[in-house]
């Protein structure tokens, strides 16, 4: 797996949320799971996703969605 790519997938789920974008959002939420799911991910999509949301964290300050709420 190639964590920059997961990230990268991750900081475009997070942004597109903020947008209040639904479609991209389901579009990036989508890359973001065929990316954990890929072959290449030998580490499982479990730990690809811890890895990538600590990296986020560490690059961003804050993690992924935060204060963001979910319309329903």
């Amino acid at each position: 797996m190639n964590r920059s790519e997961v990230l990268k997938a991750l900081e475009w789920v997070d942004q597109t949320a903020r947008e209040g974008d639904a479609l991209r959002l389901s579009k990036a939420k989508l890359a973001l799971e065929e990316l954990l799911a890929s072959p290449k991910n030998v580490s499982g999509p479990e730990e690809g996703y811890r890895t990538a949301v600590a990296s986020f964290t560490r690059k961003h300050g804050r993690e992924p969605m935060e204060d963001i709420t979910e319309e329903e």
